[in-house]
C-alpha cells in the first residue's frame, strides 16, 4: 500500500509508544485506514495457520510495516524481512523489538546473496513483487513452500463496484507464472472477505455455504459503489461452481521441486477472534491422505485457553444432559493444537427448514421447530434444572441486568449458540456441532429459540420467513422481544469486552458506500411520487378548464350583462 511519509512517521511514533496489545484500540481511536491497514492484528490472519515449523527458515519479501513479521517469527527458528523502503523497514524494527529471530534487508531480491541460494523453507510474497517469483526459486529449498497472496483481477467485489487494487492478478495468469518459473504442487485457497483482512479461509475441497457470504462492505479507506446484492451474487457463482473465478483474492502454496506431499493439509479455515482474547480462537478442518476429515480449534493466545477447556467440560456436560435424547453432542477432546473435534457430515437444521419453506411446506418446518424446541427445553425428559427463571450475578455480567416478565421457564446448562446451522442431521440421527456459549445458570428458554429464529430470518427470504409470524407461533410475547435483543447486544459486548469487528470500521471510518439498487428503488418511489402529482395536477387542470368553460357561459347571460351595467353606472365606468 501506497502511505505518505507523514502517515509512515505517525505509525512509528504509534509503534514505538503503544504495546502491540493495543494498536486496536489506537485503530478505533485513530479512524485512519493507513494505521488500521498496517497494524490491524487481522492482517496477520492470512498466514498464522500455516504450518511452519520452529526449525523453519522463512523469507518475507516486501514486509511493509510488518503486519505479517511478527506472527512468522513466532511459529519459525528465523525470519528475514525483505523491504525497499527505509520508512517502513524502521517501523518493523520498532515494532517487533523484542523478536530476536527477525533480521532485516533493505532492497529487493538483489539483496539476497549465493549464501542464501536454497536457504529458505518458506518464502512469502504478496502484492506488488508477484513478479519476482522467478528468480526467488533458487532461494527456496527443494522441500520448501512459495506462499502467493493476490486480488484476484475478476473478484467479484470489483464488479460490485470497489475500486480495484492495482496489484491484482488473474487465477490464470498466477497459475501460469509459476508454473513457468518451475514450481509445483499449487494449492490454492481464497481469503475471504479478501487477503488484506481475512476471516476465513476457503478451498476447491471446502467451498463456502450459501448466505455465508456477507460480509462484504470493506471500503475502509475511499467511498466505493454497490451495484448488486454481493451475497446473492456469491452464492449464484457458488451454485454455478464458479466460485475459484470470482473469489475476491487468492492465497497460494506451491511447492519446491522436492515438496513431499503432507500426511494432512487445511482445507478450511475460520478465525474467531474479533472478541477478548480469552475467547478469541481459530477453528481448522483437515483432511488426511485418506480424505478424511476432522476440526481442530486452537487458542489465538495463550488467554484462550481456558476457553478450549471450558469447550471440553462443556462436551463432557452436554453429553450427560442429552444422553437418550436423539441429540448426540459431538465429540471433543484434548489434542496438541488444542482441541480435536468429528467433522460431521450432513444437512444442517438451516439448510432443511429452508428448503422447507422455499417448497411451501410450512407444516414441515413447523414440526422441524418443534423438535429443534424440545432439544432445547428437554421436554421429552424429566429434567432436575427445569424451573422459573431467577437472576444471578453470572447472568447479569453475560447479559446485562434486563428486567424479564415472570413464571419464564428456565434451565441451566443451555447452549445459546445452539442456531440451525449448527444442527447437523446425518445418518445416526441430530448432531450438536458448537457448544462454546454454553452457561451454568439459569438462561430462559425462550431467548435460546429466539436467538436461533432472529439469527435465521437474517439468511431467509423475508417473504417465506416472517420473524414476528414464528415467534408468536413458539408463544414468544412482543414483551420479550425487546428484553432479548438488549441481552444479545450485552451478550455480544460481553464476548468483545471493547473489540470493534472489522467489519464495523467501514462505518466507523466513515467512507460510504453508495447503494445503486438502493438509488433505483429511490428513483422509482419518486418517478411514483411524480406520477402521483403529475395525476393531481392534470385532474386540477382538468377540474379548472371546467371552471373556465362554465364562467364564460355565465358571461354571456342576460343576467350577467345587466348586473355589467348597472355596476358601470355606480362606478362611473364606460
Amino acid at each position: 500500500m501506497n502511505t505518505s511519509s507523514e502517515g509512515l512517521q505517525s505509525i512509528l511514533e504509534i509503534v514505538q509508544n503503544t504495546p502491540e496489545t493495543e494498536y486496536q484500540n489506537v485503530i478505533v481511536e485513530r479512524k485512519d485506514y493507513e494505521v488500521m491497514y498496517h497494524l490491524s492484528p487481522v492482517r496477520s490472519n492470512l498466514l498464522s495457520w500455516l504450518p511452519i515449523r520452529g526449525t523453519d527458515r522463512v523469507l518475507e519479501v516486501n514486509a511493509e510495516c510488518g503486519a505479517y513479521s511478527g506472527t512468522l517469527a513466532e511459529l519459525a527458528a528465523e525470519v528475514v524481512c525483505m523491504e525497499r523502503d527505509a520508512q517502513m523497514c524502521e517501523i518493523n524494527r520498532a515494532r517487533n523489538k523484542g523478536r530476536t529471530n527477525l533480521s532485516y534487508r533493505m532492497g529487493s531480491v538483489d539483496v539476497l546473496t549465493d549464501t542464501d541460494r536454497e536457504a529458505f523453507d518458506w518464502i512469502i510474497v504478496t502484492g506488488e513483487d508477484l513478479e519476482k517469483i522467478a528468480e526467488l526459486h533458487s532461494y527456496l529449498k527443494p522441500s520448501g513452500t512459495l506462499v502467493l497472496a493476490a486480488a484476484n483481477l475478476f473478484g467479484e467485489k470489483y464488479w460490485a463496484g470497489a475500486r480495484r487494487d492495482p496489484a491484482a492478478c488473474s487465477r490464470k495468469h498466477l497459475e501460469r507464472l509459476l508454473a513457468e518459473s518451475g514450481y509445483t504442487d499449487t494449492r490454492i485457497y481464497y481469503p475471504y472477505p479478501d487477503h488484506l483482512f481475512p476471516m476465513m479461509i476457503h478451498s476447491d475441497a471446502f467451498l463456502p455455504s450459501p448466505g455465508e457470504l456477507h460480509h462484504n462492505r470493506r471500503n475502509f479507506g475511499e467511498m466505493r459503489y454497490e451495484y448488486f446484492d454481493e451475497t446473492g451474487a456469491f452464492d449464484q457463482i457458488l451454485k454455478e461452481d464458479m466460485y475459484g473465478a470470482y473469489a475476491n483474492s487468492y492465497l497460494i502454496l506451491a511447492g519446491g521441486r522436492e515438496r513431499k506431499k503432507q500426511e494432512r493439509e487445511t482445507i478450511f479455515v475460520k478465525y474467531s477472534d474479533e472478541r477478548s482474547p480469552e475467547f478469541a480462537i481459530r477453528t481448522d478442518i483437515l483432511a488426511n491422505n485418506n480424505g478424511k476429515r476432522y476440526v481442530e480449534k486452537t487458542a489465538i493466545s495463550s488467554a484462550g485457553n481456558s476457553h478450549l477447556q471450558h469447550i471440553e467440560d462443556c462436551y463432557r456436560k452436554l453429553s450427560e444432559r442429552y444422553r437418550n435424547s436423539g441429540l448426540l453432542v459431538n465429540v471433543c477432546s484434548h489434542s496438541t493444537a488444542g482441541l480435536s473435534l468429528a467433522y460431521v457430515e450432513g444437512r444442517s437444521l438451516a439448510d432443511t427448514f429452508k428448503h422447507s419453506l422455499q417448497q411451501g411446506r410450512k407444516e414441515e418446518a413447523k414440526e422441524l421447530l418443534e423438535q429443534y424446541i424440545r432439544f432445547v427445553r428437554m421436554d421429552e425428559t424429566e429434567l432436575s434444572d427445569r424451573k422459573e427463571f431467577v437472576m444471578t450475578e453470572q447472568f447479569r455480567e453475560v447479559f446485562g441486568d434486563v428486567t424479564l416478565p415472570e413464571h419464564l421457564q428456565a434451565g441451566c446448562g443451555l447452549d445459546i449458540d445452539m442456531i440451525f446451522p449448527n444442527l447437523i442431521l446425518d445418518e445416526n440421527g441430530w448432531n450438536l456441532l458448537d457448544y462454546e456459549w454454553t452457561f451454568d445458570f439459569p438462561i430462559p428458554y425462550h431467548y435460546v429459540i429466539y436467538r436461533a429464529l432472529f439469527y435465521e430470518s437474517l439468511e431467509q427470504d423475508g417473504k417465506e420467513f416472517v420473524l414476528d409470524e414464528w415467534l408468536a407461533k413458539v408463544g414468544i410475547t412482543e414483551a420479550e422481544v425487546p428484553v432479548y435483543e438488549q441481552m444479545e447486544v450485552s451478550f455480544q459486548q460481553y464476548s468483545r469486552r471493547g473489540i470493534v469487528p472489522t467489519r464495523d470500521m467501514q462505518k466507523l471510518i466513515g467512507y460510504p458506500v453508495i447503494s445503486v439498487p438502493d438509488m433505483e428503488h429511490q428513483i422509482d418511489d419518486l418517478k411514483k411520487e411524480i406520477h402521483e402529482i403529475s395525476e393531481k395536477l392534470y385532474e386540477k387542470s382538468v377540474e379548472a378548464e371546467r371552471y373556465r368553460v362554465q364562467l364564460a357561459a355565465i358571461e354571456q347571460t342576460k343576467l350577467w350583462k345587466l348586473r355589467t351595467k348597472v355596476r358601470n353606472l355606480i362606478t362611473g365606468r364606460t
